[in-house]
């Protein structure tokens, strides 16, 4: 079932668990980094999180991140009409443990509107973990209450929103909330 709220878009059982199992299993090989903010600098009671990269040399993830900014382009389509030419940077694969949250935060990089690079213009989010197997880090979306719109926590469910929206990841309590990140870029902002 595809849902509509404030211009976000989640798609549930995006990908199946098995599907899911298989992206887990493939990139627990990768090494992860603490996360930054900016030109990598950490600020980790601003965000906190490990960070790492999916293997685009690897067909497997290259075959679900085509099927993901696949269907970003057309939420694209229905929903904003956003100049969009692709991915621009790498995806990025999160695990927020326990104490682990993102404050307040655009995904803009505002230094590079009205440029010639591209600009970050669709945010997508694919859920990896059974929300059973944690507690808190929930993500909210929206600038008066922040707190009412929660985006779908169902292991598999993709969520597309626009990267002008402020969101936040709240403190995981407990267990670890892992998911893919990254953003469909296009022509910048004018």
């Amino acid at each position: 079932m595809d849902k509509k709220v404030a211009q976000i878009t989640t798609v549930e059982d995006f990908f199946s668990l098995k599907d899911i199992e298989n992206l887990i299993c493939l990139h627990n090989h990768e090494e992860y980094v603490s996360g930054s903010v900016g030109e990598g600098e950490i600020i980790s009671n601003y965000r906190d999180v490990d960070i790492s990269y999916l293997d685009l040399s690897n067909t497997y993830f290259i075959d679900i991140v085509q099927k993901i900014v696949d269907t970003v382009f057309e939420a694209n389509t229905r929903l904003w009409n956003f100049d969009l030419e692709g991915l621009n940077e790498n995806v990025q694969y999160l695990s927020y443990s326990k104490g682990q949250h993102y404050k307040l935060h655009s995904d803009l990089i505002w230094d590079n509107i009205n440029s010639d690079k591209l600009s970050r213009k669709c945010t997508f989010i694919l859920q990896l973990s059974d929300p059973n197997s944690y507690k808190g880090g929930e993500v909210a979306l929206g600038f008066n209450d922040i707190d009412s719109l929660i985006i779908p926590k169902d292991i598999g469910s993709l969520t597309i929103f626009p990267s002008i929206l402020v969101h936040k990841v709240k403190k995981v309590t407990e267990g670890t909330r892992n998911s893919i990140c990254g953003w469909v870029s296009g022509k910048s902002w004018k």
